[in-house]
This record gives C-alpha cells, sequence and structure tokens, in this order.
C-alpha cells in the first residue's frame, strides 16, 4: 500500500495520498488516472485536489495547486505517478488482487456451489 506523500510549505505540512472515499471523488469527477497525462488541463486540477483531501478534507482545489506548482519542476512528474501508484492501491483494496502474495486471506470466506 501507498504511503502517503508529505510536503511541507509555507511553514504548514501538507499530505496527499488516495484512498477509496478520495478515488471515488476522483472517479466522479469523469475523469481517469490515465487522464493527468493525457489530458492534464482538465484533470490535473482535481486529481491533485481529490489526493489532498484525504489528510485536509477543507481543502480548496486553488490551495492544493497552489502547494503542487510549488513543487519544483523536476519533483512534478514523480509527485504524479506516486499518487497515481496511491490511486491504483485504493482500487486494487476495493476490487482485489490477484497477484497479492502477502498471505492475507480476510476475514470472511466464500464457497463456489458449482464447484464439484
Amino acid at each position: 500500500m501507498a504511503k502517503a506523500l508529505t510536503i511541507n510549505y509555507n511553514g504548514k505540512t501538507y499530505k496527499a495520498e488516495f484512498d477509496r472515499a478520495t478515488a471515488k471523488a476522483y472517479a466522479m469527477t469523469g475523469n481517469k488516472p490515465t487522464d493527468v497525462f493525457d489530458n492534464p488541463f482538465v484533470a490535473l486540477a482535481p486529481f491533485i485536489h481529490c489526493a489532498f483531501k484525504k489528510h485536509q478534507p477543507a481543502i480548496s482545489e486553488k490551495k492544493a495547486m497552489e502547494i503542487y506548482d510549488a513543487l519544483g519542476q523536476s519533483k512534478k512528474q514523480l509527485f504524479r505517478e506516486k499518487l497515481i501508484n496511491s490511486y491504483v492501491d485504493a482500487i486494487k483494496d476495493l476490487v482485489g488482487d490477484p497477484e497479492a502474495t502477502d498471505g492475507d486471506e480476510g476475514n470472511a470466506v466464500w464457497e463456489d456451489e458449482d464447484e464439484d
């Protein structure tokens, strides 16, 4: 699971990452994670905003973009890529990950009655 990305800006610490709720909020904008790279003029601001909302629920999109814009040019792409990974982790948490090998079988068991 991805960890929160921490940014210190103007003497205050901000965190950005996705969970199910913030990933859903971004999906509800009608954008996909790939749009962050393919159509950044439309998709980037809501993506960044939703990531910051997990830890700062009252943050405005303008403030989130102000913080993002303050990152050095060489750090912006890595920041976006890490947030994409966080978004993907939120999806895997929801739908499962067939490649998971952590031994976590969960607390519920289901049986397929159609199997012999």
